[in-house]
């Protein structure tokens, strides 16, 4: 591998969850957490929500579905 000794790769990566917000403020910072494996990492940096960029859910339609979906 040559010079690249410490190097770390990253091929893929995934963003997964949804983060519900029980605030009616505008903007709300969440913390970073990175889960390698079996390793949670919270990092020093926050993101910030901001509800005037931000997808807001207003309402499910059906109400009500099946269990296995495709309603």
């Amino acid at each position: 591998m040559g010079e690249d000794w410490g190097s770390c790769g990253q091929s893929e990566i995934k963003f997964a969850g949804v983060e519900t917000v029980p605030d009616s403020n505008s903007t709300y910072k969440c913390p970073v957490k990175v889960i390698l494996g079996a390793t949670n990492i919270t990092l020093s940096d926050q993101v910030t929500y901001d509800g005037s960029i931000s997808p807001l859910l207003t309402a499910v339609n059906p109400r009500y579905g099946t269990v296995t979906g495709g309603d």
